[in-house]
């Protein structure tokens, strides 16, 4: 073989190799581009999460919060603790209309609301259910297991747009609880 032609086959297999070499380039920064998108929506995700781990924890939920402990408190913990959980829901739910609707309903119905919205955040894929169930599911199964009866009295009225009350409430607690959800909250 001539020089030349030697030295023009050594040209084609580097330009091959080279192109080789591009491609791999291209393929792993496609790669690396979609780890750090995939990262970057997780990160997103978990602080949407924590946006309503802080909601929960300040502002009106935390004053509806606390409206509610002051009314339970009221009630006795030891009427609750004789009557059982069921019979308690049958108190509240006397208690919760006679009540003052700014002293009682309204800080279920704003806890309620909370609920709703952060479900309908997790069923979106806004925000990451995990540190969400963790923190708060306990705290919405007691709601709901308290006050179920009159977020189904409200729902059924269906005053005001509240045909879909609670609902998100209900399939965070059933999510919680290793079961499937029930209908959006739109539904």
């Amino acid at each position: 073989m001539t020089e030349p032609k030697l030295a023009g086959q050594v040209l084609r297999h580097a330009k091959s190799g080279l192109e080789l070499l591009a491609h791999l380039a291209v393929v792993i920064g496609i790669i690396v581009a979609g780890i750090a998108y995939l990262s970057e929506t997780r990160q997103a995700r978990l602080n949407a999460a924590m946006a309503y781990l802080e909601r929960f924890n300040t502002g009106q939920t935390l004053e509806a919060r606390n409206a509610i402990y002051v009314f339970w408190r009221k009630t006795g913990r030891e009427t609750v603790m004789k009557i059982g959980p069921a019979n308690a829901r049958i108190l509240a739910l006397k208690d919760i209309r006679v009540a003052p609707a700014a002293q009682h309903e309204l800080p279920v119905v704003n806890l309620v609301d909370f609920f709703d919205g952060l479900n309908l955040c997790i069923e979106t894929g806004v925000c990451e259910p995990r540190p969400l169930q963790a923190e708060l599911h306990g705290y919405a199964r007691n709601l709901l297991n308290l006050y179920g009866g009159f977020i189904t009295e409200m729902r059924d009225q269906k005053t005001g747009g509240l045909s879909g009350f609670g609902k998100g409430l209900e399939a965070f607690v059933a999510r919680g609880d290793g079961l499937a959800a029930p209908a959006s909250p739109q539904g």
